[in-house]
């Protein structure tokens, strides 16, 4: 088999490739795994601030509720002591309970609301959780479809990648380099073939004397417009 034709055999295999990889990424399944996912990463930060709040919100919760034991305590203790006291201590009793009775009055006004906003945590909570189990049941079907789609594209990259590696290993170094050179400049097009006078690179037709000069050389030569290596007869 020439030169010529390897070329254009690896260009082709080389399309192959890259039209598979970008077949890959169309999957409409890819970028809805990636919506997912982002969801997913948001919803983990919304979860984490909710958790914090609640543990807060029970401290408070726990730290009041220890307040106030602790102020009915020092109630029945000073009204245990005012038994039987003159007249200052029984008014300076009262005036200590009437500080504690509004200290208590607040404290119960809190445990409320406090506990109003424990409810409407554990409420978000409940709910984060449900939207979580939901979103991660979605990125199962997503990935199980997207493999099923992948699957053929990936099968048809490895057959292609084997037959090229077997093409490149049978071509003269020197021709490979060559090759991969003129992709890397024109944008992973490296060789292209004459079409009567038209390059099928660039779509300049060339001029008959030109076209003369080439279809007396060699086989592969090198389009006189784009660069590119270009091949003349197979």
């Amino acid at each position: 088999m020439s030169s010529a034709h390897d070329l254009l055999e690896l260009q082709d295999l080389d399309i192959s490739l890259h039209r598979n990889a970008a077949a890959l990424k169309q999957i409409p399944e890819a970028a809805q795994i990636i919506d997912v996912r982002a969801r997913l990463k948001e919803l983990a930060r919304r979860t984490t601030r909710i958790n914090g709040l609640l543990k807060d919100q029970q401290m408070e919760l726990e730290d009041g509720r220890t307040e106030h034991a602790e102020l009915v305590e020092r109630c029945e203790l000073i009204q245990r002591d005012s038994e039987g006291a003159d007249y200052r201590q029984q008014r300076k009793s009262g005036a200590e309970l009437d500080n504690i009775a509004k200290r208590l009055e607040k404290l119960e006004f809190n445990d409320g609301k406090i506990s109003q906003e424990i409810e409407r945590l554990r409420g978000l909570q409940k709910k984060s959780e449900q939207v979580r189990s939901a979103l991660v049941e979605r990125e199962r079907e997503l990935l199980d479809s997207f493999r099923d789609k992948a699957q053929g594209l990936r099968n048809d990259e490895v057959h292609l990648k084997e037959r090229r590696a077997e093409l490149v290993g049978s071509m003269p170094a020197d021709l490979v380099k060559r090759y991969d050179e003129s992709c890397a400049r024109h944008g992973g097009i490296g060789v292209c073939h004459l079409e009567g006078k038209v390059c099928s690179g660039c779509g300049v037709e060339l001029q008959t004397s030109q076209v003369d000069e080439l279809r007396a050389g060699d086989a592969v030569s090198l389009c006189p417009v784009c660069g590119r290596m270009l091949v003349v007869r197979e």
